[in-house]
C-alpha cells in the first residue's frame, strides 16, 4: 500500500462546503459557493436549482457522492473537537475517520487537562482509528530522559483506559516520543501494549534535530519488529518531506502522515504540483505573484481550478473553501508521484528524480533542497539497515568530510 497523506483538523463543522455550477453565456462556466450550516438548508437549495445550478457536494461528509471522497479515504480530526453525538459521520459518508486524541491542547497551554474517559468515547463514536493520549513535550524544552519518562507512565495510565473501554473493531495506535535512540527505546518499552493496539504513531520532538523522526522509525523496525502495522508520521506533508516518507513507505507498507496545511487558503496561498515538487504562490492582495486575470490551468486542473479559471476567483469572499480543498487534491498527487516512483525504481534513479524535480529556478534558495532531501534518504537507509546510532555516525563524519572540504 505505501504511503498515504492524511487531511488532518478535518472537522464536520469545518468541511460544510457546496459548489454549484452551470453553463453561462458563450459556455461560460458559472459557479456559486456556500459555506457553513446553509448548504442544510432546503430553501437555499432549492434556490439554487431554481436558478439553473448543479450541486457538486465538496464534502467529504454529509453525503456520499462528494468531490474529495474521491481523493482522500481517510481524514483526520482532533477529538477535542468532535462530539459523540455526531457519531459515525465519516462512515455513513463512505469515507475514514482518524482521530487524534487532543492532548497537543496541554502542549498548546489551550488546556490543563484532557479526559481519557471523554476522549474514548468520541473514538468509540466517530472513529474508525485513534491515537494514544499522550502528553507531547515542547520541542527542544522538555526533551530531558526524565521527563520522557514521566510523560510515558501518564501515557500508559491513559492507554488502560482505553483498552479497557474500546468499542470492537476501532483501531488503536501507539504514541511514542523521543530524542535519541536510547529514548525512543524507553519510551516505546514503557508503553508497549502489542496485544491491544494495531500501530504506532510518532513525533518530531525537536526543530534542531532533521532526523529525529527517522530515528524512531528505525527504533520501531529493528528493535520492535514492527513491519505490517499501521506506522504514523504527526505534521508531515512538506514538499521536502513527501519523497522521504514515500521511501519510508518501502519499510512500512501501512505508513501514514497528517497535516493541516491544506487549509492555508485562509492565508491567501495556492499550493500546485510542479513535476512532484510542492510549490507555494502567494495570491493574496499584499505582495501577490499573480495577476486576478492568470490562468489557473497553467499550474493544475483539478476540480475547482478548471471551474474557477483565474486567480481572482480563489480571492473572492468565501473561495477558501475552493482554495482549501484544491490543496487537498495537490499534496495528494504529489504523494501519489511519489509513492509510484518508490515502488518501481531503485536508489539511485529515485535520486537523480529528486534532483531534476526539485532543482528549479527562480527565488533565491537558502538550501539546497534536492541535498537536504538525498540526506534525509542516506540517514533513513543507514538507520534501517545498522540502526539509528550507525546513522548519526555516518552524518556525524560527512559534516566532517564537508568542513575539512
Amino acid at each position: 500500500m505505501g504511503y498515504t497523506w492524511i487531511p488532518s483538523g478535518a472537522t464536520p463543522a469545518f468541511l460544510q462546503w457546496h459548489l454549484w455550477v452551470r453553463e453561462g453565456k458563450g459556455r461560460r462556466i458559472e459557479y456559486r459557493l456556500d459555506a457553513g450550516s446553509v448548504i442544510h438548508d432546503p430553501r437555499t437549495q432549492a434556490a439554487r436549482l431554481g436558478e439553473g445550478f448543479t450541486l457538486r457536494r465538496i464534502g467529504p461528509y454529509f453525503h456520499r457522492d462528494t468531490i474529495l471522497r474521491n481523493h482522500s479515504e481517510w481524514w483526520m480530526a482532533s477529538a477535542h473537537h468532535l462530539k459523540p453525538g455526531e457519531g459515525r459521520f465519516a462512515a455513513d459518508a463512505g469515507v475514514k475517520m482518524l482521530c487524534d486524541s487532543g492532548g497537543w491542547q496541554i502542549k498548546s497551554g489551550a488546556s490543563d487537562y484532557v479526559d481519557p474517559h471523554k476522549v474514548i468515547e468520541v473514538y468509540n463514536a466517530c472513529a474508525d482509528a485513534g491515537m494514544a493520549l499522550d502528553y507531547p513535550p515542547r520541542r527542544d524544552v522538555d526533551t530531558t530522559s526524565e521527563v520522557f519518562r514521566i510523560l510515558a507512565k501518564i501515557q500508559k495510565g491513559h492507554n488502560g483506559i482505553f483498552l479497557a473501554k474500546r468499542r470492537e473493531g476501532l483501531e488503536l495506535i501507539n504514541v511514542a516520543h523521543g530524542v535519541t535512540g536510547d529514548q525512543w527505546r524507553a519510551w516505546i518499552e514503557s508503553v508497549n501494549a502489542p496485544a491491544g493496539f494495531q500501530g504506532w504513531a510518532i513525533s518530531e520532538d525537536s526543530n534542531a534535530d532533521p532526523h529525529c523522526m527517522l530515528r524512531g522509525a528505525a527504533v520501531l523496525y529493528r528493535d520492535f519488529g514492527v513491519r505490517e502495522q499501521r506506522v504514523h508520521l504527526f505534521g508531515i506533508s512538506g514538499p521536502l518531506q513527501i519523497p522521504v516518507a514515500a521511501w519510508l513507505g518501502r519499510y512500512f507498507p501501512n505508513l501514514t502522515s497528517d497535516s493541516s496545511s491544506w487549509q492555508g487558503g485562509r492565508f491567501a496561498s495556492y499550493l500546485y504540483n510542479s513535476q512532484g515538487a510542492l510549490r507555494t504562490l502567494k495570491i493574496g492582495r499584499k505582495d501577490p505573484e499573480v495577476a486576478d486575470g492568470d490562468a489557473l490551468n497553467d499550474y493544475c486542473q483539478c476540480e475547482f481550478c478548471s471551474v474557477l479559471g483565474t486567480f481572482g476567483a480563489y480571492r473572492a469572499p468565501g473561495a477558501y473553501s475552493a482554495l482549501s480543498a484544491h490543496s487537498v487534491i495537490a499534496i495528494q498527487s504529489s504523494v501519489a508521484l511519489w509513492n509510484d516512483l518508490a515502488t518501481k525504481v531503485g536508489r539511485a534513479e529515485y535520486e537523480r528524480e529528486i534532483r531534476d524535480r526539485f532543482s528549479y529556478p527562480g527565488r533565491k534558495r537558502k538550501m539546497d533542497r534536492p541535498a537536504k532531501i538525498i540526506r534525509q534518504l542516506d540517514y533513513l537507509e543507514e538507520a534501517m539497515a545498522k540502526g539509528p546510532e550507525a546513522a548519526d555516525r555516518l552524518m556525524a563524519r560527512s559534516r566532517g568530510l564537508k568542513g575539512a572540504a
